[in-house]
């Protein structure tokens, strides 16, 4: 009966625990460790009441993950965006990859820097030193000594500076100013301080006075206008750099004038850029318009000699014998006119003899010919002398290529000295004057606009293609005018 009783014992004890664990399985697959609402079998995380998940396996949870589905990033000290594994600079939000430190140790140097979205040391140690720093780039440190450095940075850099040295200036501009939004792209591509530029602009004024400013504006205005070709702007509107225009000889007016204000710049005179509805030209300061004009009509002098084929002032001197019935002629040749370049022409002249002359001003060479074959010739009467010994006259506003002929009629040859000029006056003069020099005042200064598409009978300070406002900017210190 023991035996029996024991061994039911033992019977229900193995029962017991049997049933027993099946219940705690059951029971485990309920329980929720930390009480976050997700069981232990689904929680990632069964004693932290924070966290049940993580997506990318790196052992941080989600709401602590900062990049959940990153394994390589968690955390974000800066909140910048980039994990601070990847964040070379884990606290600072402005920056995530490696300062760029760009150290400027020469003299005269004008350079746009960008470095878009990067953290920048700049360090300016020469002289002379123009240097913009792009609206993208954020600027951390500025370091400048030498003199007279100038750095513009956008009213939006927040930065560190060291000054040291003397003159030296950080300007600031407004990036979002529309004004200096649309001259970016040309003032980006004027080229201060060049050494190919320079040689090439100083051979251009090679042989003018040092301090003649007037005279070396006008030497580099001309080459431009006469040996570039201006052409239409295309829609793709490609700025050429100054060497890419002068490689072509040729570029649109945009082109030209960042030539003209590289050129200037290059032999030390301020130059402006000018932006205006249609176009965009250069503008220089601190000028005489008198001396100016002085050049510029020279210049058109030269032009219109180049065009017509003549010196517009021809004199001529001579001491010869003429023998009986002979006859010399002194004017145009055949077929010689004033055509489009010409307005009248005035007539000087001396004429002494040992024997009486006959003097006829004839209006051209055709006419001379008619007198020589014994036909009808047209002269001017009221100039025609008979028995001339001695004659000083000055015929003004001729509108003919006239000439001067002179007969021997008595029987004994003549010694004849002639002293003539012709002078032929230059169309241009009837459209423009040192009047048309037009004047716009900038710090109390006399300056004028220099516009490189008027062709070859432009000049410095002609701003008849311009129309209602102009904007002059100042390229290094972006501050700028409007004119009407």
């Amino acid at each position: 009966m023991r035996k029996q009783i024991l061994a039911l014992i033992i019977s229900i004890t193995i029962l017991g625990i049997g049933l027993s664990g099946c219940q705690e399985n059951e029971i485990n697959k309920k329980i929720d460790t930390d009480g976050d609402g997700y069981i232990d079998e689904i929680d990632a995380f069964p004693n932290d009441i924070s966290e049940w998940e993580d997506s990318d396996n790196d052992g941080i949870g989600n709401n602590l993950d900062l990049f959940p589905n990153d394994s390589t990033e968690w955390k974000d000290t800066d909140l910048d965006g980039v994990g601070d594994n990847s964040d070379y600079y884990p606290f600072d939000n402005t920056s995530w990859d490696k300062i760029k430190t760009i150290t400027i140790g020469d003299n005269n140097i004008t350079d746009t820097i960008s470095e878009t979205n990067k953290m920048l040391n700049l360090i300016i140690t020469g002289d002379g030193c123009n240097i913009s720093v792009s609206k993208n780039t954020i600027l951390v440190n500025l370091t400048i000594s030498g003199s007279k450095n100038i750095v513009r940075v956008s009213k939006s850099h927040i930065f560190l500076s060291n000054l040291s040295g003397s003159g030296n200036e950080i300007l600031f501009y407004d990036e979002y100013d529309p004004v200096i939004v649309n001259a970016e792209p040309y003032i980006n591509k004027i080229v201060s301080d060049d050494t190919e530029l320079k040689i090439y602009a100083e051979a251009l004024i090679m042989g003018l006075e040092s301090d003649d400013v007037e005279c070396k504006i006008n030497a580099v205005y001309r080459h431009v206008v006469e040996d570039f070709e201006c052409i239409e702007n295309t829609s793709d509107n490609i700025i050429q750099t100054p060497q890419e225009t002068i490689d072509k000889k040729s570029g649109s007016c945009e082109d030209l004038t960042i030539l003209i204000i590289s050129l200037l710049e290059n032999i030390g005179i301020k130059t402006y850029l000018v932006l205006n509805e249609d176009n965009v030209y250069s503008f220089v300061n601190e000028i005489n318009s008198i001396i100016l004009w002085n050049y510029v009509e020279s210049s058109l002098v030269k032009q219109t000699e180049k065009d017509w084929g003549e010196e517009i002032i021809q004199p001529y001197e001579e001491t010869f014998g003429l023998s009986y019935l002979n006859l010399r002629y002194f004017g145009g040749e055949e077929g010689k006119t004033f055509g489009d370049y010409i307005d009248y022409m005035n007539l000087t002249y001396l004429i002494d003899s040992d024997q009486p002359l006959h003097l006829f001003i004839v209006p051209s060479w055709g006419d001379f010919i008619n007198l020589t074959k014994g036909k009808e010739f047209s002269h001017y009467e009221e100039w025609e002398k008979q028995a001339l010994i001695s004659i000083i006259n000055n015929i003004e506003y001729l509108d003919k290529y006239c000439g001067i002929i002179i007969i021997n009629e008595n029987q004994q040859d003549a010694n004849v000295h002639v002293d003539l000029e012709f002078y032929f006056r230059p169309l241009f003069y009837k459209k423009y004057s040192v009047d048309d020099i037009i004047i716009y005042k900038i710090n109390e200064n006399d300056g004028i606009v220099l516009d490189p598409s008027l062709g070859d009978y432009g000049f410095a300070g002609n701003d008849s293609n311009l129309e209602g406002e102009i904007i002059i900017i100042n390229p290094i210190t972006l501050e700028y005018f409007i004119k009407n």
